[in-house]
């Protein structure tokens, strides 16, 4: 009798600390796109398998990949990483999309395979959406780096609150992607589209149908800046063509929703934001 009250207390606390550890650290699902990425990859890597937080899995996906990217993934020991090859170049957008149902975790976070996580990312992050059920996503700031990893002391957007990226992404995509975590079965759901700027699409769909997103404010994600980046280019080709390509997307998404929907002011604002990309597009490229 004393023997069977014994191992009754042992397993209700066995399964009392196993409950506790599921529900305080559920799994998380990162996923990892790589197209010839060897130069950075193995830090992309290690930024994840170096995490404070380790109940995760890490889905790489191999979009066909003439480098030597597949064997520094294989060469990679660790169970916790799924390599999944595409058969050839599918691109972007169905890379993505053929990566999210792989995923099993609960929530599931993006990583691009050229820039670094911070070792507190996946902990901070989970915590934030263990503690706040009625937000959707939760993103950080990004660090900007250089191509051969130097810090440039620069950041994106600081716009943190719900409120106040809802109010913000109607000018500009105010959020990272690759420094995201979001819940699964939402993202599943919604996946990515075929257009220019296939994040910031999801991230205006989520926002008119009323979903929550947060920032916390402070750099999480080390966001490697190459030469020819958008975002310290001065080259008025490239300019014109982010005002257009940001056209391009905000426009595609105008199309898609009910006229109900236009006529909310997140909508309507986004409208006039979209008709200012036009206009400095087009005045970019005839002005000289």
């Amino acid at each position: 009798m004393i023997a069977i009250d014994k191992n009754r207390h042992h397993n209700f606390h066995y399964f009392y600390h196993l409950y506790q550890h599921t529900v305080q650290q559920p799994l998380v699902s990162v996923i990892l796109l790589v197209y010839n990425g060897e130069k950075h990859l193995k830090e992309a890597i290690d930024s994840i398998l170096k995490q404070t937080y380790n109940n995760f899995e890490l889905i790489i996906v191999d979009d066909g990949s003439t480098d030597s990217s597949q064997q520094i993934i294989q060469s990679y020991t660790d169970k916790r990483i799924i390599l999944h090859k595409n058969a050839s170049n599918m691109g972007l957008v169905n890379t993505l999309n053929i990566a999210l149902p792989l995923c099993k975790g609960k929530y599931i976070a993006r990583m691009d395979a050229d820039d670094i996580c911070l070792p507190d990312r996946l902990a901070k992050q989970v915590a934030y959406l263990n503690d706040n059920s009625d937000v959707i996503m939760i993103d950080s700031i990004m660090e900007y780096i250089d191509e051969s990893g130097h810090r440039l002391n620069k950041y994106n957007s600081t716009s943190n609150s719900p409120v106040a990226i809802k109010y913000s992404l109607p000018y500009s995509n105010v959020l990272g992607h690759s420094s995201i975590m979001m819940r699964r079965e939402p993202y599943i759901r919604y996946r990515y589209r075929h257009t220019d700027f296939e994040d910031y699409d999801l991230w205006l769909r989520l926002i008119n149908d009323g979903y929550k997103i947060h920032k916390l404010p402070e750099p999480l994600l080390l966001y490697r800046i190459h030469n020819n980046s958008y975002t310290i280019s001065n080259n008025r080709n490239k300019k014109r063509n982010y005002h257009i390509r940001t056209f391009n997307t905000k426009w595609y998404y105008w199309k898609k929703i009910s006229f109900t929907d236009k006529l909310k002011p997140f909508n309507l604002i986004l409208f006039t934001s979209m008709i200012h990309n036009l206009l400095k597009g087009l005045y970019i490229r005839y002005s000289g």
